[in-house]
């Protein structure tokens, strides 16, 4: 269930779940809270949605999905999802076009499954279909641009 909550609840869920660098995982959690304060601040977005997954299968304790990093550098776990199914972006997507919808999922986290044995949270943000374009520096240390850069259409 996708369920309204605003913006700074999603930011609140997030500072919760920590993330450490994993394989090609593009996720980052500074610039994940970033786009969505910029949504809130500059694009007006107050509201999001939830959508906390815990496995029908297991009683609530946690999906038991494989650790299966990318190889050869390309791609995440399971696609260009990362963890999430693809059914479920694809309803926030069509249900909610207009707001960003965080899901989150309790992976059980079982040694057996390439894990570490203890259970954590996955966390996938489904941005808006509006035009936003994020740009975001990754080095730490601002860098000067060449002055004979030549920009163009």
């Amino acid at each position: 269930m996708l369920y309204e909550v605003d913006i700074d609840l999603l930011l609140k869920v997030l500072s919760y779940m920590p993330s450490r660098p994993a394989g090609n995982y593009p996720w980052e959690d500074k610039r994940v809270q970033e786009v969505l304060k910029a949504m809130k601040n500059m694009a007006g977005i107050q509201q999001g949605r939830l959508n906390v997954r815990r496995g029908k299968e297991t009683k609530g304790k946690g999906l038991r999905l494989k650790n299966r990093p990318a190889t050869h550098g390309l791609g995440t776990w399971r696609g260009t999802s990362g963890f999430t199914s693809p059914e479920w972006v694809n309803k926030a997507k069509q249900e909610y076009p207009n707001v960003p919808t965080l899901i989150v999922i309790l992976e059980e986290g079982r040694k057996e499954d390439g894990w570490e044995g203890l259970p954590f949270y996955l966390p996938t943000l489904v941005i808006p279909k509006n035009k936003f374009v994020f740009m975001f520096n990754y080095s730490e240390v601002a860098e000067e641009l060449e002055d004979d850069i030549d920009f163009q259409d």
